[in-house]
């Protein structure tokens, strides 16, 4: 399979991605005690689950140490299994709360190289980088 090719030049890309982490995080900070317990369109998570993902997935691309972890942790017969890696994500996560998750998460994505780690992540779903769908994933989910 041949990979897409952008139709965005990489400045405008990076500031484009930018923006979204940002609203991602602002999104998340707004969440009410209520928001944080509503089902999403994964059946087995709530958005805390949700964000613990994305959390996950976010310190996964800000630490070459704990993406290495957490490539370990998910790998079958050679091959990292998208499903034990989201799992992994969300359990080791699964007793903190949202705000908990809002903070780190705001302040991981403050890393202004951050930015440029995560829009080299693919996307396991779909054809297109992480960078292209996380902010839209949790607000389709918040629908």
């Amino acid at each position: 399979m041949k990979p897409r090719a952008s139709a965005l030049d990489r400045r405008t890309a990076m500031r484009l991605a930018a923006t979204e982490y940002q609203r991602c995080a602002e999104l998340l900070r707004s969440l009410d005690t209520h928001a944080w317990a509503v089902p999403t369109a994964c059946p087995a998570w709530d958005v805390r689950q949700m964000a613990a993902h994305m959390l996950g997935m976010v310190e996964m691309a800000a630490s070459i140490r704990e993406g290495s972890r957490q490539r370990r942790a998910a790998t079958v017969n050679g091959n990292i299994d998208v499903d034990r890696l989201t799992a992994l994500q969300v359990s080791e996560r699964s007793s903190w709360s949202g705000p908990a998750i809002s903070d780190l998460g705001r302040e991981l994505l403050g890393d202004e190289g951050l930015c440029e780690r995560l829009s080299a992540i693919p996307c396991p779903y779909g054809d297109g980088k992480a960078s292209e769908q996380i902010a839209g994933l949790l607000r389709g989910y918040l629908r």
